[in-house]
């Protein structure tokens, strides 16, 4: 009856509320252009530059073509997200066979990886098993038989890659913690499906933690700039090694950022997003680069990492002339011939395009069934880990380096093509 049905309207948009950001946000997530047609497209470009068989004793490897053809652990991880994103099983299948063939008695992938299959360096990199542990959860979805896999890495990472006492980020299995952190790993919208496919709640405390750790940034160190720099400890100062500025680690923390607005609609991250619109915004999209935290000085700019992952957080600008500049940036600059640029341009036009769909669907390559008689639309199933509305964009919605020599650790400078192993290098010494 009509009373009935208004009165379990009513209902609905109660449980709705319920479970949004009671603040405010700034703007609400709006695509900058193209479709899931234009990630696939560079996607294909990106498989064909950097995929391979050769070198890898089972399955296939991600390539650093510039670093002697070497393969990290991050770069499996990129290449798992956008596959499941590109409906590739197979070459989801081949990364991930390569992933396990060298995962340490840790359990996660020592981290650096020779052209002909030597290891380098058996420890972790947490990143790299943050990225692989979302993939397996949405290739679950979207393919199953992934659940195993998805639940023993997840644990791996919260045991040995989370500071028990502080429930802060590791960067690796082996050292960092409260002394020692890499806010670009911070990944709070993975934690949060995280606990929701395990059906824990562990994971909020490290939340938490790193929100924490990016607000102490904001405010002793960056002016309001919203920028993080690539190593700080757990007050937001200087580590006790690694760049404490905003440069190749950090220039991944806006496309974590917006990972955790698409899928849970974070105030947080909405809020972040809208500190570095302002200051890139005044800037313009040709002179992001590398930076000092209060934007006093800039250098290695217009190169595609930079200005491809701030245009994650341009989806949450309301500046037309800013987001229409990230747009026609990013959609015409592919490639750059450097796996890391390459890389991560590839993975923020998933998020640009609106294309970070985690409503897959049906399996790309069902069994077929007799076509059934007609009966009655069943009640929709919710999936496991969905936290509560699902939408075209994931989850919650509002609306709708090269490197030819070691890093050096205190340098002001990076440059122009050169993406460092991120301070490992400095672990091999420890």
């Amino acid at each position: 009856t009509e009373p009935m049905l208004r009165f379990v309207a009513f209902v609905g948009l109660v449980v709705l509320l319920s479970v949004l950001p009671q603040s405010s946000v700034d703007a609400a997530f709006a695509p900058l252009g193209g479709n899931l047609q234009t990630f696939k497209n560079v996607y294909t470009q990106w498989k064909a530059s950097y995929v391979t068989a050769t070198g890898a004793p089972v399955g296939s490897r991600v390539r650093r073509p510039s670093n002697q053809d070497d393969t990290v652990s991050e770069g499996i991880a990129y290449g798992m997200l956008a596959a499941v994103f590109a409906d590739d099983k197979p070459t989801f299948d081949g990364l991930w066979a390569y992933a396990r063939n060298f995962f340490n008695s840790a359990g996660c992938m020592g981290w650096h990886i020779s052209s002909s299959g030597g290891i380098i360096d058996s420890n972790c990199a947490t990143d790299a098993e943050l990225d692989m542990a979302a993939a397996l959860i949405w290739a679950n979805k979207r393919w199953t038989g992934y659940t195993t896999y998805a639940n023993n890495l997840i644990n791996t990472i919260y045991t040995t890659e989370v500071e028990a006492s502080t429930k802060i980020l590791k960067p690796g299995n082996t050292f960092g913690g409260a002394d020692q952190t890499n806010p670009s790993y911070f990944a709070p919208g993975y934690f949060k499906l995280f606990d929701a496919f395990q059906g824990t709640t562990r994971w909020a405390a490290v939340v938490t933690s790193s929100y924490n750790i990016i607000a102490a940034v904001d405010a002793n160190y960056n002016a309001g700039t919203g920028l993080q720099p690539d190593w700080c400890n757990s007050t937001g100062a200087q580590a006790p090694f690694g760049n404490h500025h905003y440069s190749w680690d950090s220039v991944r923390h806006p496309w974590r950022l917006s990972h955790d607005y698409i899928l849970y609609n974070s105030t947080k991250a909405n809020q972040q997003c809208t500190k570095l619109n302002t200051y890139w915004s005044s800037l313009g999209v040709d002179n992001i680069g590398e930076a000092n935290l209060n934007g006093g000085a800039n250098w290695n700019t217009n190169q595609s990492a930079f200005y491809a992952t701030a245009a994650c957080c341009a989806t949450l600008s309301t500046n037309t002339a800013y987001r229409t500049a990230h747009w026609n940036k990013i959609s015409t600059t592919y490639p750059s011939n450097d796996y890391y640029k390459d890389s991560l341009h590839m993975l923020s036009l998933l998020v640009v395009t609106g294309s970070m769909n985690t409503d897959f669907g049906p399996a790309s390559t069902p069994t077929p069934t007799p076509t059934p008689t007609p009966t009655s639309t069943p009640t929709p199933t919710l999936t496991p880990f969905a936290p509560t509305q699902t939408n075209n964009l994931g989850t919650t919605t509002k609306k709708t380096k090269t490197t030819t020599k070691k890093i050096k650790i205190t340098t002001k400078k990076s440059k122009k093509n050169k993406k460092t192993t991120k301070g490992r290098e400095r672990r091999i010494l420890t």
